[in-house]
């Protein structure tokens, strides 16, 4: 939709249904239908600059290993399943900014996100035995929040003489909080990082 001059927005809903069945005896078959409405409004402040902001519903795909129980040949033992395990749902809003350089030689782009998760998956105590021992299996363990910001650099080497090569450049910093399911304290969320810095380099 054009709202205004250099003002667009762009909304969508999609539907995903999805459904898991096995054939251990006290796992039922579990049917999830959830919508996911996504709006991205963006306005051309002049024709090098953009701002972005979009709100976007985002549904996680369950891993069929964590429903269902399975045998661990190297323990010899049975890991347990969580038949009432649901996909994590999160809002994920995002604010950004992009600057492209004269003469197409590249851009500069940041944005800030903030990710607001319902049903987080997590380790939690699925049972305790008659003997005290606790079972542990990937379950929804309740709420979560993760945020951050990105930057990115692209430039293209013209000025020393490489028009077909790019320079590329990237840092995301994380953040994220939940709540712990055997303390009960909170904590970071298990992300393989914190932050993230890459730098690349292609000659066509």
């Amino acid at each position: 939709w054009t709202i205004a001059q250099g003002l667009t927005l762009e909304s969508s809903l999609n539907v995903e249904v999805s459904r898991i069945t096995n054939n251990y005896p006290f796992s039922p078959k579990r049917t999830y239908i959830y919508p996911k409405p996504r709006a991205d409004l963006r306005y051309n402040v002049t024709p090098s600059d953009q701002v972005r902001i979009s709100a976007e519903k985002t549904i996680s795909q369950l891993q069929f290993g964590n429903f269902v129980p399975s045998f661990d040949v190297v323990d010899s033992e049975i890991d347990a399943g969580n038949p009432d395990l649901k996909p994590e749902k999160a809002w994920v809003f995002e604010a950004g900014y992009e600057h492209r350089l004269p003469g197409d030689q590249g851009r500069i782009d940041v944005r800030g996100f903030y990710n607001a998760i319902t049903d987080h998956i997590d380790k939690f105590i699925i049972r305790t035995e008659a003997n005290g021992q606790r079972v542990s299996a990937s379950g929804n363990i309740g709420n979560a929040k993760l945020y951050g910001a990105e930057a990115r650099l692209g430039l293209r080497l013209g000025m020393i003489g490489l028009p077909d090569a790019t320079v590329d450049l990237r840092y995301l910093r994380n953040f994220s909080s939940t709540n712990d399911a055997f303390t009960g304290q909170k904590r970071q969320m298990r992300l393989p990082w914190d932050s993230e810095l890459s730098l690349g380099f292609r000659h066509e």
